[in-house]
């Protein structure tokens, strides 16, 4: 019990610490709380499932290969893990508390329904009355026949529920009430039985108001005397399996287990291809510019730069391409102030840090560490980029461009406001630049400048 209360812990950290990672993700791009906390929600959970299914696989494909190499006669060795496949047989027999069948263990509910009136809505829940199960002794017969293996633990085993309604079960049932000595509440049972006979019984009383005959009864039963595949830890001075144990019925033990891992791996495939899409769907609809103009005093990681020029590229360009998505009618640009730039240049490991814009004549904008800082990067006529380190010029070749790397906007009156954003990335990653600027210029000159050739 302690083992899965502390399983329980860590899986809700775990879905704690993915909620917040989603969430956090769709805040940098989408710079919003209510996007941020449902898709944090969402992707949580959808992240949870993948990761569950995940860790499952290598454990299922242990659990696999312990099957096949019990089929092929290997040896249990003492402390490890292994699986014993054989007949089930129990230190004695129990009866059903319903159905009076013979078993070697069963579990049961009695459910009652509980109506509750505010105002005018009334609500009916089916809560528990009484529950519990027993077990006896269990082991597992194998070999020649001769070799008993015990099964000290209170195994996890799938069984079916049945819900008898005929009258001789409800006078059973409300005979077993009658004659059980009740624990009012919940209570727990160890899996450990090493230090106990392998019997067990817990019978909880939950309501002791319920109409016995009006209950809805549920019983399980896990018959002896049928193959059986034990899966635990194996304890050699006890020759037993000691908690955890997981019980398999059948005999199509190896079929089973192969069925769990595919299941396992289809499952990790399906959601978490589901969580792809739906993240770069996402992504393609809330694009990072937009985040970065809403929070002028976020600073972008190259990481998530990158990210967003392939999110543009592979993503948002084929389905616009397909009719999934509109074309993007603008672009969103950072709040600076005049003749100040926000952003850096990085040349091979060197950064310098652009925080000066200038109008310097020719439709060219000079952007730079400081005033008549002859390095940085200089903008000409809009589309042509000039990257100068250490006195050098480097022009950039188009063959880097991708859509919006460069965008200007240029406003009215005799002096007008001019803005715009680059980014360049190097393919290889040695020269990288982003960089918002905002300068004013002489709209007469600007326009005089153009040429013929500038407007073709």
């Amino acid at each position: 019990m302690k083992n899965e209360k502390l399983n329980c812990l860590l899986w809700l950290v775990v879905f704690v610490a993915l909620c917040g990672g989603c969430g956090w993700f769709v805040w940098r791009r989408a710079a919003q709380t209510t996007p941020a906390v449902i898709g944090g929600l969402v992707g949580g959970i959808l992240a949870l499932i993948v990761v569950s299914w995940l860790l499952a696989i290598p454990t299922r494909i242990g659990e696999w290969l312990l099957v096949i190499r019990a089929r092929m006669g290997s040896e249990p060795r003492d402390g490890k893990k292994v699986a014993i496949i054989g007949t089930l047989r129990g230190n004695g027999t129990l009866a059903a508390p319903f159905s009076h069948k013979t078993c070697v263990a069963y579990s049961y509910e009695m459910r009652t329904q509980v109506v509750t009136r505010s105002g005018n809505k009334t609500t009916i829940q089916n809560l528990k009355a009484y529950d519990g199960f027993s077990t006896v002794q269990l082991a597992v017969e194998h070999g020649a026949g001769t070799d008993r293996t015990r099964i000290l633990a209170i195994p996890a085993v799938d069984l079916d529920d049945t819900e008898p309604t005929d009258m001789t079960a409800r006078l059973n049932a409300q005979q077993y009430v009658e004659t059980t000595q009740w624990n009012d509440g919940v209570t727990t049972v160890n899996d450990d039985l090493t230090a106990s006979d392998g019997h067990v019984r817990r019978d909880d009383r939950l309501r002791a108001d319920a109409d016995v005959a009006a209950c809805a009864l549920v019983e399980k039963i896990l018959p002896g005397n049928i193959p059986v595949c034990a899966i635990g830890r194996y304890a050699e001075d006890k020759r037993a399996l000691v908690a955890p144990v997981m019980l398999r019925r059948g005999e199509t033990y190896a079929i089973q287990m192969g069925w769990r891992v595919f299941r396992a791996a289809l499952g990790v495939v399906v959601f978490g291809a589901i969580f792809i899409a739906a993240a770069l769907i996402f992504c393609a609809n809330y694009p990072l510019d937009a985040a970065e103009a809403a929070h002028p005093d976020w600073n972008l990681s190259w990481r998530e730069i990158e990210f967003d020029r392939f999110i543009e590229t592979q993503v948002r360009a084929p389905m616009v391409k397909a009719g999934m998505l509109s074309e993007r009618s603008g672009f969103y640009l950072q709040e600076v102030p005049y003749d100040t730039a926000k952003g850096e240049l990085i040349v091979n490991g060197r950064t310098i840090e652009l925080r000066h814009s200038a109008y310097v004549g020719d439709r060219a904008v000079h952007i730079s560490a400081r005033p008549d800082d002859p390095d940085g990067i200089t903008l000409k006529r809009g589309d042509r980029v000039v990257v100068t380190v250490d006195g050098k010029d480097l022009n950039i070749p188009t063959s880097w461009w991708q859509p919006n790397d460069v965008v200007t906007s240029l406003g009215s009156g005799p002096v007008a406001d001019y803005a715009g954003r680059i980014t360049i990335m190097a393919p290889d990653r040695w020269l990288r630049a982003r960089v918002t600027f905002r300068t004013r210029v002489n709209t007469d000159d600007w326009l005089r400048e153009q040429t013929p050739q500038d407007q073709q």
